[in-house]
């Protein structure tokens, strides 16, 4: 089916069945497939709806609105190369849960625009040119307030009027942003976005805030952390090269923690940071010295770990009985710092009993591993397998099972479970052969996307695929994307 016969089938299906398949497929693969410029705006409205639109080149889904217009679109379009709100103020598309409407200043020359796209977005939103924050009849109420400007007069008097009702503030540029306001005179602030800070921040907190954000942090090595500093805390998001120690005393104390996430060239061990034991979720992200992790095992309610950019934590997969409650884990290396590096192995690796959702990317090498039997996700990218051929015992509640990457020659035989919804097997250069395997008798698989791989045999594999879908769903239907050029819509 080509492009235009998809986009013609696309339009005639009604709302309700779009957002059905738009919740389960991304919606930048049908952009860069079909044009957005061609599709309707019921289409392009589901898919907001959803928050997995991303209209332009960005590579990932943003939970709020960003449109980027091409100047291939028709003259009733103001065509720019910067990212612009008019096609959303035309067709009144906004997600549901707008968190921000972001656009740059350059791309617009009426202030119109962006006085139309404030009324709709029932959450605030900042600039330099913020011709309607001063308006009473533009809203009612802020709840949500992005602080873009570096004047800190207007700041000041734009904080000041809504500091009864703000529940979230991002400041841009927030260099000694204290000097004119108060923290303490937001009652209900629940959010709060930093640009930057220093340990002082902890001290001025309002009692309401429950998440902090600060993209550079400083620390002075010779501060004592005080008692009450920042117990309120559930969620910390910091980046911090220097004396790491200092931040894990001010950490020690927020008794509510249960998110954290850190960002650190000079972290070296998990336990400077001194975790309260109401740790759930921790993220390690480009923390490249970091190599103990010995101490996550006395966190009895973590459930979620990410560890991007550091060295792979195999305390914790020493016994699957360690971190009982576990269910999520990532692994992410940055392949570019290891492009020239002997592949790490891992052996008899013992997965968490409780893991529901395993997600490895990076160079390792899998040798023997134990996948625990209550997993359901199972997500492979740049895997070295030890043999030719794929040897793991995939657990029989799995759903979901993605290859994106991986060095491995043939899954010859392989008997999948017969549960499983959604197979992805993407850009397996190696991959040669799939003979002998039971896809064509899950019953139960209703999404799957073949490309770039090795073998040659993907039409007929795909036109033999089962045509169900998951219980519930209106209609029956099947999306396979085959080498990235087309895709069909069984209906």
């Amino acid at each position: 089916m080509d492009d235009d016969k998809v986009i013609q089938k696309l339009h005639t299906l009604p709302t309700e069945i779009i957002e059905h398949i738009l919740s389960y497929i991304e919606g930048r693969f049908l952009m860069f497939l079909l044009g957005y410029e061609q599709l309707e705006p019921h289409v392009l409205r589901a898919m907001c709806n959803h928050k997995v639109m991303t209209i332009g080149y960005r590579s990932d889904p943003t939970p709020w609105l960003q449109i980027r217009l091409d100047e291939t679109m028709d003259d009733d379009y103001i065509s720019t190369s910067a990212i612009d709100c008019e096609l959303a103020v035309k067709h009144s598309i906004f997600p549901k849960e707008i968190t921000l409407f972001e656009t740059q200043m350059e791309g617009i020359v009426n202030d119109r625009w962006i006085d139309r796209a404030a009324t709709i977005a029932y959450r605030g939103w900042a600039s330099e040119r913020d011709v309607f924050v001063d308006d009473p009849e533009a809203h009612n109420q802020f709840s949500f307030l992005a602080v873009k400007f570096r004047d800190k007069v207007r700041q000041f008097n734009i904080l000041r009027k809504h500091r009864e009702t703000l529940t979230e503030i991002r400041f841009q540029h927030s260099e000694r942003f204290t000097w004119l306001i108060s923290l303490q005179a937001f009652p209900v602030l629940k959010s709060l976005r930093l640009a930057s800070a220093n340990q002082n921040i902890f001290n001025i907190l309002p009692p309401s805030l429950e998440t902090l954000y600060v993209i550079r942090f400083a620390i002075n090595r010779n501060v004592t952390a005080e008692d009450r500093s920042a117990a309120q805390l559930k969620e910390l998001y910091v980046f911090i090269n220097k004396n790491v120690q200092k931040l894990g005393q001010y950490v020690a104390r927020m008794t509510n923690l249960k998110k954290l996430e850190i960002e650190s060239s000079t972290l070296v061990s998990v336990q400077d940071l001194q975790l309260p034991l109401s740790m759930r979720l921790l993220v390690f992200c480009k923390c490249v010295k970091l190599k103990n992790y010995r101490c996550l095992s006395t966190l009895p309610r973590l459930r979620h770990l990410v560890v991007a950019g550091s060295d792979f934590p195999l305390e914790l997969f020493e016994d699957e009985n360690k971190l009982p409650l576990l269910t999520y884990f990532k692994y992410y290396q940055q392949l570019y710092r290891f492009r020239n590096r002997f592949c790490r192995r891992l052996d008899m690796l013992r997965v968490p009993i409780n893991m529901q959702e395993l997600v490895l990317c990076g160079n390792c090498n899998i040798v023997d591993w134990v996948l625990p039997p209550r997993l359901r996700v199972l997500s492979l990218y740049n895997i070295d397998f030890a043999n030719p051929s794929f040897k793991l015992a995939l657990p029989k509640e799995l759903i979901s099972f993605g290859l994106f990457g991986c060095r491995i020659k043939t899954l010859d035989n392989v008997q999948f479970p017969t549960g499983l919804q959604e197979l992805y097997i993407m850009h397996n250069m190696c991959l040669a052969s799939v003979a002998g395997t039971n896809i064509e008798q899950l019953e139960n698989l209703w999404l799957t996307s073949i490309a770039g791989n090795q073998f040659d045999s993907y039409r007929k594999l795909v036109l033999k695929l089962p045509r169900t879908a998951p219980k519930g769903s209106c209609k029956k239907f099947l999306a396979a994307i085959v080498r990235g050029h087309k895709t069909w819509l069984y209906l």
